[in-house]
């Protein structure tokens, strides 16, 4: 994965409801067409595939069909962060995407 691109791991984490809840986006293209897969894993959600994948330097966006997910954010020019907002049934979560893996938050027992 070049530092230059959009391709590869990317983490971040929305605030629902007062729960951090991590997701996870794996972006590859090939030729000119770009896909994703997300995770949720605090949800039990992995390898999702989006429905739609676009990315016009700066600007990304998925789409989730099945659950009504639209997120819509800018890339940064190292390509470090992808900042936008996830919409789902109404709701819009400010999403920060980074390079680095989110630890799980910690079990409170």
């Amino acid at each position: 994965t070049s530092a230059q691109s959009i391709e590869g791991d990317w983490y971040g984490k929305a605030n629902v409801m007062g729960t951090g809840v991590r997701i996870n986006l794996h972006i590859k293209t090939t030729g000119n067409v770009y896909t994703c897969t997300w995770h949720s894993p605090d949800q039990g959600g992995f390898g999702l595939p989006a429905t739609t994948t676009t990315f016009t330097d700066p600007d990304f966006a998925f789409t989730y069909d099945e659950a009504g997910i639209k997120y819509s954010g800018k890339v940064d020019p190292g390509y470090t962060e992808i900042k936008g907002i996830l919409y789902q049934s109404g709701q819009k979560f400010d999403i920060l995407f980074g390079r680095k893996e989110i630890p799980p938050a910690p079990v409170n027992k």
